[in-house]
């Protein structure tokens, strides 16, 4: 069923159409990256790249579709963008792109909101499918995301794995520095003319036109026009991480235990990856193809551990059915609880609790003696966890 936009929201999908892929601005004089054209560059190209590239493609045609296609994707908006800039998860409030392209028009007291779609595989679904994923960076999609924003907001400076960034509508201006130390305070807003000041790299991108980063590129991101909006990827995903990420079924029909247990560069094996995305049916075809769900990564972390980090209660869910341990450590010492509840996902606790996942009396040794796992909701109800390692009682409850 097509989604009826609001009225900002049909009206930017109107200005662009037919601009997807495709930019009649000329790029060199207000680009200081390399420019390349799209049709010179094969799958896995990145992996020589050390350089931010503005990329130039050519077009479907099919703008107007593609926006409206994410009108329900919901995108997490915060005050504390510096956090979440850090962290990845901080959110005050969850609100469909397209209501918050509305809210815009009138109120434009956060002026720039994020979306990763690995923390949902709906998200993923729906933006994989308006958009697509360009062949020539598949290799590049581990985590899509989705940003909205509204002239003058930002997203402050950070970094991060490799990526790319899409223009669907309006422009941005980006300022990058080389891995490393960066010239300024990471994680807060600096002006544009601080950031010329300390020697970031500049560039404008319009409407169709694809920036690259390699990893650990510092950027900071300023929105030009009156609204932008932009998708993207980032994270290495080769051969079968790319399906895993995705949750493609058919990709694996033919696939073997070894390919299904091989670790990729980051230690980390397609089931991790299923895990990670949310995936618990690919997990179950995993698992009838003899798949090892058992065994930490080359990282030391369970299935268990990358649902909870990113929120996924089916996989959760699943893992403690199939008789998947969800209690097994990693390097540090840390159950799949503890890593819930540093990145305050208060559902993947309430799962892990109710599969009797207890934080042992052996946490004494490792100054656990009383856990206090913090967790903060959107809602800003912080729920308070204290797990009494001495008796095995979980006492839960509520602080307003």
């Amino acid at each position: 069923m097509r989604v009826v936009m609001p009225h900002m929201w049909c009206r930017a999908t109107g200005a662009v159409v037919g601009l997807l892929w495709f930019s009649t601005l000329s790029a060199g004089s207000r680009c200081e990256f390399k420019q390349i054209e799209s049709s010179s560059l094969e799958p896995g190209f990145e992996q020589g790249m050390t350089h931010p590239l503005l990329i130039q493609t050519a077009g479907s045609g099919r703008t107007a579709e593609m926006i409206d296609g994410l009108g329900n994707i919901t995108l997490y908006i915060t005050t504390a963008i510096g956090n979440q800039a850090q962290h990845g998860f901080t959110q005050d409030e969850q609100i469909a792109a397209s209501e918050y392209i509305q809210r815009l028009e009138t109120n434009k007291s956060i002026p720039y909101a994020f979306r990763q779609c690995h923390l949902s595989p709906s998200c993923d679904r729906a933006l994989a499918k308006a958009v697509g994923i360009p062949s020539f960076l598949r290799e590049t999609a581990r985590e899509l995301f989705m940003a909205v924003g509204s002239f003058p907001g930002s997203f402050p400076l950070h970094s991060h794995d490799r990526t790319w960034a899409l223009s669907l509508a309006g422009s941005k201006r980006w300022f990058t520095s080389p891995p490393g130390k960066p010239p300024l305070r990471p994680y807060v807003d600096h002006d544009e003319d601080s950031l010329k000041r300390a020697g970031f790299q500049y560039c404008v991108q319009h409407e169709g036109e694809v920036v690259f980063l390699p990893r650990g590129w510092w950027h900071a991101v300023i929105v030009q026009s009156n609204w932008s909006l932009t998708v993207g990827g980032q994270g290495a995903s080769k051969d079968l991480v790319f399906s895993a990420c995705r949750g493609d079924l058919a990709a694996f029909t033919s696939s073997r235990p070894h390919q299904l247990n091989r670790l990729d560069p980051s230690g980390i094996s397609p089931a991790g990856h299923a895990a990670r995305a949310g995936h618990a049916k690919l997990l179950a075809t995993f698992r009838e193809k003899g798949a090892d769900l058992q065994s930490p990564d080359g990282n030391g972390w369970t299935l268990a551990h990358h649902a909870a980090k990113l929120g996924h209660v089916e996989v959760i869910q699943w893992l403690a059915e199939g008789g998947i341990s969800v209690t097994e450590r990693n390097r540090m010492s840390w159950t799949a609880l503890h890593t819930a509840a540093k990145a305050g996902n208060v559902e993947v606790i309430r799962a892990l609790l109710q599969a009797r996942a207890m934080v042992e009396p052996k946490d004494q040794a490792h100054d656990f003696p009383n856990v206090m796992l913090y967790s903060m909701q959107h809602a800003h109800r912080l729920v308070r966890y204290t797990v009494r390692a001495q008796t095995r009682n979980v006492q839960c409850r509520e602080v307003s």
